[in-house]
C-alpha cells in the first residue's frame, strides 16, 4: 500500500511552529551524546511523572529500600536487578547450609589419542599444542560428559557419565548410570552404578577409535569416530573421521557390585568393571553414521549435539573449522558446512 503525499508547500508560519515544537539544541544533541559515551542513563522525565515517581519513592521508603532517587526507567531496571541477584544469593546460601557431599566418583579415563597409530595424531597426546586449547575441548584429552536422565518408572532419575578413554588398542566409548538416593547428612550412602563400553570395531590395520562424545537427548549418544587405514602410496597409516549417532536403550549395561560412593572403591572405567561390545553387535537401527567428512574433521576438538534442532556440529580447533550435520537426514545427503 502506498499513499501520496500533498504537492502543498507548508507557509513560513508553519514552518516555524514546526521548527519550534520538539527541535533539539546543541546542547541538547551534544549532552545526549555525552550521556551514552560515559553510558550514564537517560532522564526520562516525562515517562517517569506518569508512572508515579512519588508513589515509587514512598514504597523505597516503606520497604527499606536505598533512598538514591531512580529518576529514569533504565535506573529503576538497574535496582530491581540488583535486588533480585542479592536474593537469588541469600537462597543458594540458605540451601547450601542443609546439603552435603552425597558421593565422590573419580574417572579413569586416559586420552583416547594415545591408542592412535597415526604418528601425527598420536603426537597431539604430549605436544604443546594441547595446552593452548581451553580444556572444555577435546584436542589431545579425554573429556567427561555429565546429564541427568530418567531411569524408569519407581527408580528416580540417574546421572549419566559419557567419556571416552585409551590406553587399549582401541579407544572406547564408556557409558554409565549412577543413581545416589538422597540421605540425611553424615548417613551411609549406597550408589548404584552401571556401565557399558563400546567399541567402533575395525581390525587390528583398520582400527577405529572414539575420540569425542556428547549426549543426544533421552537415551541415545552422539560420537565421533576415526577410522585409521593403510595408504595407498608408502604404507603409512591414514585416517578418516564420521560422526555416529548411538541408541544406548539396546547397550548391555553390567552393573558394579559393591561400589563405594566414597574411597578406593568410588572409580569409574576400570578395564575390569565391563565387557566391551563392538557397534557391528547392536541390533540393527541403534546406530546410525554419517561418513565420508572432510579431512580436517580428524583434527576434531570439540562435538555439540542438539536433539531439538537434530543437528550435531563438529569443530577442528587446528584446522579452524565447523561442520554442521544433519543427524535426522535420510540417506546420503549432502552435509551442510558453516564456517571455514
Amino acid at each position: 500500500m502506498a499513499s501520496k503525499l500533498p504537492d502543498q508547500t507548508p507557509s513560513a508560519s508553519e514552518m516555524s511552529h514546526i521548527a519550534n515544537c520538539g527541535s533539539p539544541t546543541r546542547e541538547d544533541l551534544d549532552e545526549f551524546i555525552a550521556r551514552l559515551q560515559h553510558r550514564g542513563s537517560l532522564d526520562l522525565s516525562e515517562v517517569t511523572a506518569r508512572i508515579g515517581m512519588a508513589r515509587g519513592t514512598a514504597d523505597r521508603n516503606v520497604r527499606g529500600l536505598p533512598d538514591a532517587a531512580c529518576c529514569s526507567v533504565v535506573d529503576a531496571t538497574h535496582c530491581l536487578a540488583r535486588e533480585v541477584e542479592k536474593v537469588g544469593d541469600r537462597i543458594c546460601a540458605a540451601l547450601s547450609s542443609h546439603t552435603s557431599v552425597l558421593a565422590c566418583i573419580q574417572v579413569h579415563a586416559p586420552s583416547p589419542w594415545t591408542s592412535l597409530a597415526v604418528p601425527e595424531l598420536k603426537a597431539v597426546a604430549s605436544s604443546n599444542a594441547v595446552a593452548s586449547v581451553p580444556s572444555a575441548r577435546g584436542l589431545g584429552h579425554s573429556t567427561v560428559m555429565l546429564a541427568w536422565e530418567s531411569a524408569g518408572q519407581n527408580e528416580g532419575p540417574c546421572l549419566l557419565a559419557l567419556w571416552t578413554g585409551g590406553g587399549q588398542k582401541r579407544s572406547e566409548l564408556h557409558i554409565s548410570r549412577l543413581r545416589v538416593p538422597p540421605a540425611p547428612p553424615g548417613a551411609p550412602v549406597r550408589v548404584h552404578a552401571e556401565r557399558a563400553c563400546l567399541q567402533a570395531g575395525g581390525s587390528s590395520a583398520r582400527a577405529a577409535h572414539f575420540l569425542l562424545c556428547e549426549t543426544y537427548g533421552a537415551g541415545k549418544v552422539a560420537a565421533l569416530i576415526v577410522q585409521e587405514y593403510a595408504a595407498a602410496r608408502g604404507g603409512a597409516v591414514a585416517a578418516s573421521a564420521s560422526v555416529c549417532l548411538i541408541d544406548t536403550t539396546d547397550c548391555v549395561f553390567d552393573t558394579l557390585p559393591n561400589f563405594a560412593a566414597f574411597g578406593p572403591a568410588a572409580v569409574l572405567g576400570m578395564p575390569s568393571q565391563a565387557n566391551a561390545m563392538c557397534l557391528g553387535d547392536l541390533p540393527e537401527g541403534s546406530v546410525r553414521r554419517r561418513d565420508n567428512l572432510p579431512e580436517s574433521c580428524i583434527w576434531a576438538s570439540a562435538l555439540c549435539a542438539m536433539a531439538s534442532r537434530g543437528v550435531c556440529s563438529v569443530y577442528a580447533w587446528r584446522a579452524r573449522r565447523l561442520l554442521t550435520l544433519d543427524m535426522e537426514a535420510e540417506g546420503d545427503e549432502d552435509d551442510d558446512e558453516a564456517g571455514n
